[in-house]
């Protein structure tokens, strides 16, 4: 009947269906197909609990309301998701926004409606805003760096104002001084992700986005991409970690890497990245110049995907932080990166993890012949046995700059063989501060052989050798072995064999300190 009646008064100006609950819904549906148009300038959709999904059936009403100035969505249940199906509406129009929950959503909405690069000059006096009422703070959370406007002027203006937003404040010219976007853990998804990245290629200053723990997707990073084809960006820090672009999306970001000459972090981990995209990240190196820190950890890159980046990596000349930990290469992925490590000329790498993957036999000498400027090295959690560990005793060692080595977790074993080479090995890494051994069940041999080696190392203060199965006589030449070594101010003995017995043989070598050794 409302409907009905609504036909039958053409120019009426002002609609209120404010506290009608669920009648609402119902009326939108019918009002989507009213066939004239309506004058109503004023429509009040207030106190209904709406949620998201009523947004579209808004759009498709408020269409039939070409005169409409004013629309008023308090305090329902409208959310972010919402904020982006309301996006068609931008057409000079107030749309109030409070009290429902909006954070994630504003950026997009704001930006849009304060976007008058097509609006003709003697329409500017209409300029829309979003009356953000409540949700100023998640303004605030959103773009932490536009200047400093904000605090600036809550001393003498009410935040609560529009006319803040939108006179004081000249959103629109502010955004294109932004320099850095922060929004990660906002669980945008693809959608709302997608329009965010499209319109980050509106600002021009921008060198620093975080959209990590987003879940975009493909179509994000396909987003992204066509924001990056504006040549004007000149972006430097890109997180895109937690978002599940998969290979398709890294294909579409890595056609739009070729317009980030300046780009010089990139984090894509946790992103399910298997070889084909590992692929496609390869052929893309070409354009990463200046890019320093990479991260491709925790996806599923193998050996193929390994020998693609490997092909590639001496293009990125520049490169001194790589994380492919938690992937599943194996022996010949190590091989094909030492390989493109030699590429780099001169090779600036000082940061490589290659922790959990499937790394057993390698010669791990080629791996350390091709980088002549590493500082900290993890190899953890692989299955690196008494062959790979040999190759620590060479005579032309290049891990003269190391800091930190990680082995644990791995198959080293007992073997004294073993244990002779990595004590020889780990001798020679003069700059060695923080050394973990745990999990490798190297019995009292192996602590027999490091105790000699690590006495040597004049500024190592971390060693880790819980989980080995020392027994007494392994804790006895430990005590023995680091005695002198005064710079030592953690040993991780824990979850070994020591017994009463060990304890008292290690505490042997400390007699003024024995009673402060727990």
């Amino acid at each position: 009947m409302l409907v009905q009646a609504l036909e039958w008064m053409p120019l009426l100006e002002r609609l209120d269906l404010v506290k009608v609950g669920a009648v609402s819904s119902n009326i939108l549906k019918c009002m989507a197909n009213v066939k004239p148009k309506l004058s109503i300038a004023i429509f009040g959709l207030a106190e209904n609990e709406l949620s998201f999904h009523d947004c579209e059936m808004i759009v498709k009403a408020t269409s039939s309301m070409p005169y409409l100035r004013h629309l008023d969505l308090k305090n329902n249940k409208i959310g972010s998701a919402g904020c982006a199906a309301l996006l068609p509406i931008k057409d000079y129009m107030e749309v109030i926004i409070d009290g429902n929950g909006v954070g994630e959503g504003l950026t997009d909405i704001l930006k849009v409606a304060c976007d008058q690069s097509d609006v003709p000059d003697h329409q500017h006096k209409t300029k829309p805003y979003i009356n953000v009422g409540q949700n100023l703070t998640d303004l605030s959370a959103i773009l932490p760096y536009i200047k400093d406007q904000l605090k600036s002027y809550s001393e003498d203006v009410n935040l609560d104002s529009d006319e803040l937003l939108v006179n004081k404040l000249k959103f629109w010219k502010e955004l294109c001084e932004i320099t850095d976007v922060n929004l990660s853990y906002r669980y945008l998804g693809s959608s709302l992700g997608g329009r965010i990245c499209i319109g980050m290629s509106n600002l021009p200053s921008l060198r620093h986005v975080d959209l990590s723990f987003n879940d975009i997707k493909d179509y994000g990073a396909f987003a992204l991409s066509l924001a990056f084809e504006k040549k004007h960006l000149k972006l430097q820090y890109l997180d895109l970690s937690h978002n599940s672009i998969g290979d398709s999306g890294t294909k579409m970001l890595s056609a739009g890497i070729r317009e980030m000459y300046e780009l010089t972090q990139l984090n894509l981990s946790y992103n399910n990245i298997t070889d084909r995209g590992a692929g496609y990240l390869g052929q893309a190196q070409i354009w990463m110049q200046n890019v320093t820190y990479l991260d491709l950890s925790h996806n599923s890159i193998g050996d193929k995907g390994a020998q693609s980046l490997g092909e590639g990596m001496g293009k990125i000349s520049q490169l001194r932080h790589l994380d492919l930990g938690h992937n599943r290469i194996g022996d010949d992925g190590v091989v094909s990166l030492s390989e493109g490590f030699r590429r780099m000329t001169p090779c600036v790498l000082t940061y490589l993890d290659l922790s959990n993957n499937k790394i057993s036999e390698s010669d791990i000498k080629i791996l350390m012949m091709a980088m002549h400027r590493i500082c900290h090295v993890d190899l953890s959690n692989n299955q690196i046995i008494a062959f790979g560990v040999e190759s620590f005793n060479i005579e032309d060692m290049s891990w003269e700059e190391l800091r930190h080595l990680d082995l644990s977790k791995n198959n080293i074993g007992y073997l004294y063989a073993a244990s002779l080479h990595l004590s020889y090995g780990i001798e020679k890494m003069m700059k060695l501060q923080h050394l973990n051994l745990s999990n490798n069940s190297i019995a009292d041999y192996g602590a027999e052989c490091l105790s000699v080696g690590m006495e040597r190392i004049e500024e190592l203060t971390h060693v880790n050798l819980s989980h080995n199965q020392i027994g007494p006589t392994g804790a006895g030449h430990l005590g023995e072995g680091i005695k002198t070594m005064y710079q030592l101010t953690h040993l991780d003995l824990s979850k070994n064999e020591i017994s009463d017995t060990g304890a008292t043989r290690f505490c042997k070598s400390f007699p003024e300190h024995s009673d402060q050794v727990d």
